[in-house]
């Protein structure tokens, strides 16, 4: 017998299919408290928890030391997604409640994501277009930014591809190297892709001016990173260019909505992760890990 929650609270979190909200309400005793909208206010946060024990929320929910503090019956928070950027885990861990997220559930939707948009500027098929004429993206040079899994990804379908794949990352990859994808300073790759991929969290701007000013005539530049990966400033003088390409998904083009009006930059409506799959995997971890947390519970209350 799985061990059961005297009460879950769901706060932000609308994709749930009823069968997979029927499989967690198995996992309480009471009826499941359901909150689809998303608070700011901390207090009104710790008002929806209240006395639940189980709280499953969205990766968008701030959760601060004072919903901590106040929410003294939690013993375990499950997050429907891969950030915790807005979970207070100092706190979390001082309370000893434990957090669960989905780690790379959406890799491979991202790295479709980042050659469709590709394939439909160099080969014309989009009102945002690469250059006069169609192009192939064989034997072109693809500068990957970042080397997690949608990284390496995204270096295995360029090379079936036929393209050259180069990365910068904070760590070698010898796995990567390995298969004929070298590792170059951000400098370097920068000098000699014709498209560079850029696939990392900032907390602060990583292409300045001089970044800029190293990239070719009529490069192509794709972002799904959150944040202002590029400086503004300098970003509006090296998109001045009509031969240059920026590439946003909908997340990444966040900090850059101004620009969305020229006819070299393309901002997607859509974030890169969002497949029907994506979901589908996401809701099959996030359920997987409440499942896992219930019947090690279980476990220890029987020895108990």
């Amino acid at each position: 017998m799985s061990h059961q929650f005297e009460n879950i609270c769901v706060i932000g979190i609308v994709t749930l299919t009823e069968e997979e909200l029927a499989r967690i309400q198995s996992y309480s005793k009471t009826k499941i408290q359901f909150f689809p909208k998303l608070s700011q206010s901390s207090k009104t946060i710790a008002k929806h928890i209240g006395n639940s024990d189980c709280l499953l929320a969205s990766r968008h929910l701030k959760l601060d030391a004072t919903v901590f503090k106040k929410c003294t019956a939690l013993k375990y928070i499950g997050i429907y997604g891969t950030s915790l950027e807005n979970i207070d885990l100092d706190s979390a861990k001082v309370h000893k409640v434990p957090v669960k997220n989905v780690p790379q559930y959406y890799d491979y939707d991202i790295v479709e994501y980042v050659i469709a948009e590709l394939l439909q500027k160099i080969r014309g098929l989009d009102t945002v277009s690469w250059w006069k004429a169609p192009s192939s993206l064989e034997g072109k040079t693809i500068g990957i930014v970042g080397l997690g899994a949608v990284g390496k990804g995204l270096a295995k379908v360029a090379q079936a591809l036929k393209m050259r794949a180069v990365y910068f990352d904070q760590f070698r990859h010898e796995d990567v190297e390995k298969i004929g994808v070298p590792y170059r300073e951000l400098d370097a790759l920068l000098k000699e892709s014709d498209i560079i991929s850029v696939n990392v969290r900032v907390t602060s701007p990583m292409f300045l001016k001089a970044q800029f000013d190293l990239m070719k005539d009529g490069a192509i530049l794709i972002s799904i990173s959150d944040g202002e990966v590029f400086k503004i400033a300098d970003f509006t003088k090296w998109i001045s260019n009509p031969h240059n390409l920026a590439i946003f998904d909908a997340i990444g083009g966040e900090e850059y909505g101004q620009f969305k009006s020229l006819k070299n930059v393309s901002i997607s409506k859509r974030d890169a992760y969002v497949t029907k799959e994506s979901f589908e995997r996401l809701s099959k971890g996030f359920i997987k890990n409440l499942a896992e947390f219930c019947r090690t519970a279980a476990k220890v209350e029987t020895v108990d």
